[in-house]
């Protein structure tokens, strides 16, 4: 049957429908969904029948159902009828056909909410699911906009479905979710959408949430009819589970899931989300089609080149570049959003990418695959782009590359998926941090140890949403760190109780000490390293400046707190944006995440003041942009081993911490810290702040003072009537730190009863002191 033959068949079949405007919408969407299949025009033929024969009925207003258009609704009832018509093909037997085929008529006439359905019996769905989901609560709930989105609205989705108790369906997935404006993007005739088991591996998805968290997930064939859903909106709603809980309803239907869980639910349900993730792998047909890519970057790029680069030549980085028009306006409506919120990194380094990659030690000698929606880029701009990057040395791919001789075209979220997967793959991958794709692909990477991170600067701000993204905590440690031991044991507990840290030790001290193992038996990733100008160090440190800092009593002890200024240099971090460097003698108080650092986030150090609120600040916490550090290393070195007053810089400060002061001067006082980051015992007590810096005098210099009255750490003030940071700290905030500190001391203990908050000086306080710390 030539085209002709089939708008006359079809054009028959239209005039079934009474309603002129009904009938012009199933005619466009049918002539365009079943043209190409002639062969199942007859089985088509059947479904428009019935359809038909269900409109002409009474059309009714069904309680708590669904209130869609006419035509939406036949829209719906129409893809799901198509679907199973489509799977009935897959059928070997006639008689599973004919049982397919009139369960999906059935769950069409049920699915209507605004027509009346005569009762009627029909073989059901052949699956062993169906009878159980109608008896239990199930849930429904959309996708929107493009793949990732799309991908995150289905996380959302089934923790929604797993805390309220519910079986979820899965939703459709759209094949075009291009978004021009800040609307969401949901399913329509223009846009398209195919059952979720045409993108993903549904078996694979049912088996890891069964097996991980005891989960069953239902396809829309499985799921009761739409008809006996009851719809919830969550328009001026602010607790969605709450909302769809709805416990005396047994079918509940959602909007677009994506980003209606608020980032503590997500927190809290962390694993719960990764688990939903982790169990998402591609259909098999996009899994040949991602295999394929693999293989051929793998070998060295188009045609089976050499393989290229160092290692076994299987490695490739990948790219995401966004600059597509639809990016740029993004960017501008983005960025002039009025709430007060400082948003400058949606287009930094896209222009000189290439330069982001260098600077995060991408390597040009290994194929660079790079993703993005090349229609939708203006030619010069892409033009700009491929050219910088050649110049850099790079060996450029893309899809159309390496997917030269695609028999069936990809749509858009089709290519999309493809992209995703050929990244998560990838040995190093790149992309920009305000997309949610570049985001999802840093999640997923770092959740599974693989090098990931953005070209663009800044935050995540997805991280806004979904908190689960660890910031790296960098402290360093050396031999003659030993005697603070028990406060460096103290500080990692304190991050573990949260997770919200992933903790890095620099270490350069001896491997088979007690405290190398015990790091490592609390999951510290330790990175070896020796500094290359420690002899440099040494010799220039000048013991007459030990009256401005304890640092200069000896070399070794310079050494290491100068390792810090290699925390930029070490290949283990040079993914990271952004890392949080402490000393040792610290506890955090809370959860900390980048996001609690607020922005502008720091252009090259974030330090907080010491003592008095002035500068020079104080450089024992720092927050890091390495890039910017990366790139100034050379530079700063040659500043610090220049110095000609035995490594002490007049008005800055001793040691490193003047050395940072006076190198980034501009930087450094351009985003200050708040004393929440740096709270010290010798300030007043911050019940807000995240972490506690024993700065001076540490606990066991209190435990002495307390038995003696000594106190080495000189304070003066004329507003004080006290001569020591001791006094001071025990008059301000010391008392109430050290009660929480005392139990990560020895974990699990607690603060006797004796300890009074005032810091009594009675005998057994101070016994109960110095045998807690024991020096």
């Amino acid at each position: 049957m030539g085209d002709a033959g089939s708008s006359t068949v079809i054009e028959t079949m239209a005039s079934w429908v009474g309603n002129e405007k009904v009938r012009g919408r199933l005619q466009r969407r049918f002539f365009r969904s079943f043209l190409p299949s002639y062969q199942v025009l007859g089985l088509a033929a059947i479904v428009l029948f019935v359809i038909n024969v269900q409109l002409r009925s009474e059309k009714v207003s069904l309680q708590g159902g669904f209130e869609q258009s006419t035509a939406q609704s036949l829209q719906n009832r129409e893809r799901e009828a198509l679907t199973a018509v489509r799977s009935s093909r897959h059928l070997s037997s006639s008689m599973h056909s004919k049982e397919l085929l009139a369960g999906a008529l059935d769950s069409v006439e049920k699915s209507a909410p605004e027509w009346s359905i005569p009762a009627r019996t029909l073989p059901p769905v052949p699956t062993r699911n169906v009878q159980h989901a109608i008896e239990s609560r199930t849930l429904r709930f959309l996708t929107c906009n493009g793949f990732a989105n799309q991908r995150l609205a289905l996380v959302y989705g089934i923790v929604i479905a797993k805390l309220t108790d519910r079986i979820p369906v899965l939703p459709d997935f759209l094949l075009n979710g291009l978004q021009r404006s800040d609307a969401w993007i949901v399913d329509t005739i223009s846009n398209g959408s195919v059952p979720m088991s045409e993108v993903y591996n549904v078996q694979e998805f049912r088996n890891g949430l069964a097996s991980r968290l005891g989960m069953q997930v239902l396809t829309p064939a499985e799921a009761p009819p739409l008809s006996e859903y009851v719809k919830v909106s969550f328009e001026g709603v602010t607790d969605t589970v709450a909302s769809t809980e709805r416990k005396h309803d047994l079918h509940v239907a959602i909007e677009c899931a994506f980003l209606r869980l608020s980032r503590d639910v997500i927190k809290e349900n962390e694993e719960l989300f990764w688990a939903v993730l982790e169990s998402l792998q591609p259909a098999k047909q996009y899994e040949e089609i991602v295999s394929h890519a693999v293989a051929t970057l793998a070998e060295g790029g188009r045609n089976g080149a050499e393989p290229v680069g160092d290692g076994d030549g299987a490695g490739f980085s990948f790219l995401h570049m966004r600059a597509e028009n639809d990016w740029l306006a993004h960017c501008r409506r983005w960025e002039s959003i009025p709430d007060g919120r400082i948003r400058n990194n949606c287009l930094t380094n896209t222009w000189t990418v290439h330069e982001a990659l260098l600077a995060k030690r991408v390597s040009p000698s290994r194929p660079l695959y790079v993703a993005s929606m090349w229609s939708d880029i203006d030619p010069t701009n892409r033009d700009l782009i491929f050219s910088n990057l050649e110049k850099a040395g790079f060996k450029v791919y893309t899809q159309e590359d390496i997917l030269p001789e695609m028999a069936v075209p990809l749509s858009r979220e089709q290519s999309a998926l493809v992209d995703f997967y050929i990244a998560l793959a990838s040995e190093k991958f790149m992309g920009n941090s305000v997309s949610s794709f570049s985001a999802l692909l840093i999640y997923e990477r770092t959740r599974a140890e693989k090098w990931a991170s953005w070209y663009n600067g800044g935050n995540i701000p997805l991280d806004d949403f979904i908190p689960v993204l660890r910031l790296p905590w960098v402290f360093t440690y050396n031999g003659w760190s030993q005697k603070y031991d028990y406060m460096l044991k103290a500080a990692v507990r304190s991050a573990a109780r949260f997770g919200t840290l992933a903790p890095y030790c620099l270490f350069s001290g001896n491997r088979t000490a007690e405290i190398h193992q015990w790091l490592v038996a609390q999951n510290v990733r330790i990175i070896y390293h020796n500094p290359s100008w420690a002899t440099q160090i040494a010799r220039l440190l000048g013991k007459e400046n030990l009256r401005t800092s304890h640092l200069y009593a000896n070399p070794e002890m310079a050494v290491g707190t100068w390792q810090r200024i290699d925390i930029p240099i070490v290949p283990e971090l040079e993914q990271f944006e952004y890392v949080l460097f402490t000393d040792s003698d610290v506890y955090f108080r809370r959860a900390l995440r980048l996001s609690d650092f607020g922005l502008p986030l720091p252009p090259a150090i974030g330090m907080a003041s010491e003592a008095k609120d002035v500068f020079p600040y104080n450089a024992g916490i720092m927050l890091m942009n390495l890039p910017r550090l990366r790139v100034t290393y050379d530079r700063f070195l040659s500043f610090v081993l220049g110095n000609k007053n035995g490594l002490f810089f007049s008005n800055y400060g001793p040691q490193d911490q003047g050395a940072y002061n006076q190198f980034y001067e501009t930087e450094v006082k351009h985003t200050k810290l708040p004393q929440t980051f740096n709270a010290k015992p010798y300030h007043e007590h911050r019940d807000t702040a995240f972490i506690v810096h024993f700065h001076g005098p540490k606990p066991h210099d209190f435990s002495e003072f307390f038995k003696t009255g000594d106190c080495i750490f000189r304070y003066r003030d004329d507003t004080e009537v006290v001569n020591t940071l001791c006094e001071l700290g025990i008059k301000r905030a010391y008392c109430t730190y050290i009660r929480e500190w005392l139990p990560l001391y020895e974990s699990g203990d607690s603060v006797d009863s004796g300890f009074s908050p005032g810091c009594s000086l009675e005998v057994k306080v101070l016994t109960q002191v110095a045998r807690r710390i024991a020096w």
